[in-house]
């Protein structure tokens, strides 16, 4: 939302350590309840983000998203079509401007964020592997 980024850039100058609670639901990681446990379990999985972190996460999407014309290597973007972490709707529009000449966009409806550790994988996967073996030697 609008407020959380304001209310984020002014918190970053003022006391860029706060610790601010992502407030990522597990269950929105994936439909797959041994992915969702192991990630809401995991201890390496940040619960917080700095107040710094938050702005300079937004800095590096804007910069990327002005950078994108100038990648010309092979892209493949496999996009999680129910993600409620990134928007799918940015990815493609990021994806779009890319300059490379051999790209490809697929995405997967229904899928949450973690496409590669979903129920069903098999297709992701598959996909990946051709991409991977009609690009690399």
């Amino acid at each position: 939302p609008a407020w959380k980024t304001v209310l984020g850039r002014g918190l970053s100058r003022l006391v860029p350590a706060l610790a601010l609670p992502t407030d990522i639901d597990p269950a929105i990681v994936s439909h797959d309840p041994a992915v969702v446990e192991a990630y809401g379990t995991d201890p390496l999985v940040g619960h917080v983000a700095s107040a710094r972190w938050l702005t300079e996460t937004t800095r590096a999407q804007a910069d990327v998203k002005a950078a994108a014309a100038r990648i010309k290597l092979p892209v493949l973007l496999q996009q999680a079509g129910d993600d409620r972490l990134a928007s799918p709707e940015a990815a493609k529009a990021v994806f779009d401007t890319l300059g490379s000449a051999d790209k490809t966009f697929t995405p997967y409806p229904g899928l949450f964020h973690e496409i590669w550790f979903e129920q069903d994988r098999g297709p992701v996967l598959d996909a990946l592997g051709a991409w991977l073996d009609a690009h690399l030697p």
